[in-house]
């Protein structure tokens, strides 16, 4: 008989404020959406690269409670990236994140 395994919320929010860190990144959250978000010069074409890069798996770490969460911001493949590499920001949102995590991010916060 198989067991299922709890997960622990707390570690998983100290592991998602870790390389937020790690990476430069700071975050908000609400109940509905947890956005990371960076500045560097306007134009600096490498940074932006760099965020880029690294963003969506720094969001991994947030469980959400839907399989219709989103995940959205100034990301290269459309027209908010251009807004954001010539304005010197990067930002990236996820929707629909777990109740129990939201609780122990704001504890980080």
């Amino acid at each position: 008989m198989s067991t299922k395994q709890k997960t622990n919320f707390k570690l998983l929010a100290a592991m998602f404020a870790e390389e937020c860190e790690k990476h430069g990144f700071r975050f908000t959250v609400t109940e509905s959406v947890v956005t990371i978000h960076q500045t560097f010069s306007a134009g600096d074409t490498a940074a932006y690269v760099a965020a880029d890069m690294i963003a969506a798996d720094i969001l991994s770490i947030v469980p959400v409670t839907k399989s219709d969460s989103s995940i959205w911001g100034t990301t290269s493949d459309g027209i908010g990236g251009y807004s954001g590499l010539n304005g010197g920001y990067y930002r990236l949102n996820k929707s629909a994140p777990k109740k129990s995590f939201v609780k122990e991010l704001r504890y980080l916060t």
